[in-house]
């Protein structure tokens, strides 16, 4: 069984899929497939870097393209009952705790931008238009709010 092949293994287990399964590994993998769709529900965070982080991701993959049941069955299972539960605790703890839950989530997407933007570029032409992008999406994301509260609130007014 290979746990953690990136972070806890050496970098070569990252291609070996599980071999003889058992109980533990079946659990393994529906709590893998819990945790990751989590992570789907969550901002900032991608369900395949947790198959990743546990160790998991090739075993899913070669069942995803062999057609493995069983693997299959406890992955989506997992994933199934974590989507459930998380989202159904997420809006719990949002109507009771709503500023601390958009503390959390604002973190989540504000520690994600350094894997997504890991530092600056040493070519010049790159990072300007990295920045340029950036500030186009920027303005766009205010525009299209802008022109949406000036809507909603036209449409209050009628």
């Amino acid at each position: 069984m290979v746990v953690g092949a990136t972070i806890f293994g050496e970098e070569n287990e990252l291609a070996t899929a599980m071999g003889h399964l058992g109980w533990t590994e079946y659990l393994l993998l529906f709590f893998a497939g819990w945790m990751a769709s989590s992570a789907m529900i969550l901002p900032g965070v991608s369900g395949s870097f947790i198959f990743l982080l546990l160790g998991v991701y090739p075993t899913v993959i070669n069942a995803l393209s062999t057609f493995n049941l069983s693997i299959i069955v406890a992955v989506g299972s997992g994933i199934a009952i974590g989507l459930v539960l998380t989202s159904r605790l997420i809006t719990y703890l949002l109507a009771q705790y709503k500023t601390g839950m958009y503390a959390v989530m604002i973190g989540f997407i504000i520690g994600s931008i350094v894997v997504v933007y890991p530092g600056i570029e040493s070519n010049f032409t790159l990072f300007l238009i990295s920045t340029l992008a950036f500030i186009t999406g920027w303005i766009s994301a205010y525009l299209l709010a802008y022109f949406e509260l000036k809507r909603t609130v036209a449409k209050l007014n009628i």
